[in-house]
């Protein structure tokens, strides 16, 4: 919906997709991109897991060898200035 909109930028577009959509989805119409910085962020989303997904352990960090490591060997990019 909103790729059409962004295309059609008329009052037309928007009541041809109204006629279109069943009107308990018209608020797809309204629905607006944001930038993920301006989101509020949920505080501990893990409280909203089931108990089998809490249980799961996190993927481990790969053990490569130390060439791949870098300088102080913590696996992390150096910094570059400039």
């Amino acid at each position: 919906m909103q790729a059409i909109l962004a295309i059609r930028k008329d009052k037309v577009a928007r009541q041809e997709l109204e006629q279109l959509l069943p009107k308990e989805q018209h608020f797809l119409l309204d629905l607006k991109a944001v930038h993920v910085t301006d989101v509020s962020q949920i505080e501990n989303p893990e409280r909203y897991l089931k108990e089998s997904a809490k249980e799961m352990n996190s993927p481990k960090q790969p053990n490569l060898p130390s060439s791949f490591r870098g300088k102080n060997g913590s696996g992390e990019r150096p910094k570059v200035e400039g």
